[in-house]
């Protein structure tokens, strides 16, 4: 199947892209009615959560709720052990999940943030889905290498970047928050930033793409001057 042109793999890519992109454009706006509609009356079982963001209206619950990522550690250091294998002192680490608890709606700080980290995030979506929509544009179109699509391509760079450490930071203190506050019997909540450094690796190799795309218009521009 050929790249570009029309009925091509970035064609289709794009229509993939248009798609999303009025799906995250509509949560966005019911987020921000509903976020908005919540402090000024209660609206029950309204749902919240800020990583990865989401959110839900669950009929016959009453107040609102919130879904933050957790870590944990065992109290005991209690081993596993698996019998059949022959193993007697397995060690439990890195134990994460969820944790969901009601929370007040309209007077509640914590929701409020959760609400706001989650709009930011669909908006930031949004604009990133935004920039690959006229990056495949011009490469159906069989003009990859424009001046428009090495800005593109590096703030796509720093948007993946500037998002794993943001989403860090965010675990980091969702985590923290439920160390402070929360506690099971035989778990200890602990907090990490669970930070990927592959994301990192990732955004940058998106900024060396950048500098290719920006070295590649500057030939296309030189080639056509020469023509």
């Amino acid at each position: 199947m050929k790249v570009t042109g029309a009925r091509s793999i970035s064609s289709y890519l794009l229509v993939l892209l248009s798609i999303f992109w009025y799906m995250v454009a509509i949560v966005l706006v019911v987020a921000v009615v509903v976020f908005g509609l919540s402090f000024v009356r209660t609206i029950h079982g309204l749902e919240i959560t800020a990583v990865p963001p989401s959110f839900e209206v669950k009929e016959g619950e009453s107040g609102g709720r919130l879904t933050i990522p957790v870590s944990l550690a065992m109290e005991d250091d209690r081993p596993a052990a698996a019998p059949a294998l022959g193993i007697k002192a397995a060690e439990i680490r890195d134990l994460r999940g969820s944790l969901r608890f009601p929370v007040p709606v309209r007077s509640g700080r914590f929701f409020f943030a959760n609400a706001m980290l989650l709009i930011l995030m669909l908006t930031v979506a949004l604009w990133g889905v935004h920039l690959l929509q006229g990056l495949l544009r011009t490469v159906r179109d069989g003009h990859p290498f424009v001046v428009a699509n090495a800005r593109r391509v590096r703030t796509i760079g720093w948007l993946v970047i500037g998002g794993e450490i943001a989403r860090a930071v965010i675990v980091f203190l969702e985590n923290d928050y439920a160390r402070r506050y929360f506690s099971v019997e035989g778990l200890q909540f602990t907090a990490h930033a669970d930070f990927s450094v592959s994301a990192i690796v990732e955004g940058l190799i998106i900024l060396v793409i950048a500098e290719v795309f920006r070295a590649g218009t500057r030939l296309d521009e030189d080639q056509s001057l020469t023509v």
